[in-house]
């Protein structure tokens, strides 16, 4: 038995090594095959596409429905948009090797030993624009960094935009003396992408079974990208100095929207 307790002892001390990264460390936003500099360069096009989103979007709703017949969504310019970008990296690793004794009957014998970490990693960016601002920036065309996957992705919000709008040129939908349907509106997409591996190799001797059952190494790594956008109109323009800010109601629901966002991120997290 004193054999067997220094094999597994030794066992651990072998594979604990092989779980850096996995719930030991703070987990880095970039892919072990990708380099450092990828996290600054990712980000910095998500922020871009995302102000190429709106400008387009916003754009695209007054051309196609600031006509003679629907004139009353000019409104829109005065209006802004409050993102925020939140990155989440959640890893665990665990260990758990088993070993089962089965000598002459009537005795056996069967140890389990598991041991796990783990570690989330959250960074958020939030900026406001205001769509006067945009529009003031000229005509563009086309988005060049929409063609990637998950939060590089077309995040589809120039229909979000033209579809809410559109609702104040149907008739009868408001009274004829507003040109209001709502005080904001909040937007929110996640993407959560999954990477798992398991080892479980296994030893069997005549009166030995080596992780016969279980896992004898496990690592799982997740990387969620969520992104909440608030409409509303904008209260204080935009300075040299300072951002544009929407007015109270808007950032009250932003701020909601938040919350509730943190709050499911922490229980996915806490159930692992």
């Amino acid at each position: 038995m004193r054999s067997l307790g220094h094999f597994l002892a030794i066992l651990i001390v072998a594979l604990t090594p092989a779980l850096s990264g996995c719930g030991l460390y703070v987990p880095q936003p970039h892919e072990a095959y990708e380099i450092r500099s990828n996290d600054t360069e990712f980000q910095n096009i998500i922020i871009n596409n995302i102000k190429c989103e709106l400008h387009k979007g916003i754009q695209d709703t007054l051309d196609h429905l600031n006509n003679p017949e629907n004139a009353r969504v000019s409104w829109i310019k005065n209006w802004g948009a409050k993102t925020t970008l939140e990155f989440t990296v959640d890893e665990t690793g665990s260990v758990g090797p088993s070993v089962s004794l089965t000598p002459p009957n009537p005795f056996s014998l069967f140890l389990d030993i598991g041991a796990s970490a783990h570690a989330t990693r959250v960074e958020d960016i939030t900026f406001t624009y205001a769509f006067g601002d945009l529009m003031n920036e000229g005509r563009i065309e086309k988005c060049d960094h929409e063609n990637g996957i998950l939060i590089q992705s077309d995040l589809d919000i120039g229909k979000f935009i033209e579809k809410h709008v559109y609702l104040l040129t149907i008739p009868g939908t408001l009274p004829s003396d507003t040109t209001a349907i709502a005080n904001s509106w909040t937007y929110n997409v996640t993407f959560v992408a999954s990477f798992n591996a398991d080892i479980n190799p296994s030893w069997t001797f005549k009166h030995v079974a080596v992780n016969s059952s279980g896992k004898l190494l496990s690592a799982t790594r997740s990387k969620n990208s969520n992104f909440i956008m608030t409409f509303a109109p904008i209260a204080v323009a935009a300075t040299l100095v300072k951002p544009a800010t929407l007015d109270q109601e808007g950032s009250v629901a932003h701020d909601a929207a938040r919350i509730g966002q943190a709050t499911a991120t922490a229980n996915v997290s806490n159930a692992r």
